[in-house]
């Protein structure tokens, strides 16, 4: 399977990105009622992984501090999730910040996805917090392995 990523550039390209997020936040885990677009979508850079000339997962990240940059709503659809997909748009997340001069890289991880959030080289830091009715792990991507 070839994945491609890349950041949007066009309102479709984020429209479809934000149609795969409304597919896995709002219709298969109901996380939010009708939409989980946010006040940091706006300034958010939002990346988008194709495969088959479908959009099939995406992923946004926003600067908080001068080196510190978030990471969230990473979203796959369900049929790609076996794939590499989900990896592919971490690390171009991780590349995408790094070369924007972040020093610092964090996300809230559903708990259930901590283990593979460390094999791609992230660490948590504090404790787990209740976010949308979903226990999430605050986690630090290791910027040096990008």
């Amino acid at each position: 399977m070839h994945v491609i990523c890349k950041v949007v550039r066009t309102d479709e390209e984020r429209d479809q990105a934000f149609r795969v997020r409304n597919e896995v936040f709002v219709k298969e885990q109901g996380l939010f009622a009708s939409s989980d677009v946010d006040e940091y979508d706006r300034d958010a850079l939002h990346i988008i992984a194709e495969c088959e000339e479908r959009v099939v997962g995406t992923v946004r990240v926003y600067q908080e501090g001068r080196e510190l940059w978030m990471g969230g709503r990473l979203a796959v659809v369900k049929e790609y999730r076996t794939g590499k997909v989900g990896s592919v748009l971490v690390k171009e997340a991780m590349k995408t910040v790094k070369s924007r001069g972040a020093r610092c890289f964090l996300a809230f991880i559903q708990s259930k996805n901590v283990r593979y959030f460390r094999r791609l080289g992230w660490k948590p830091v504090g404790p787990t917090v209740l976010l949308h009715g979903v226990s999430h792990q605050r986690m630090e991507a290791d910027l040096d392995r990008v």
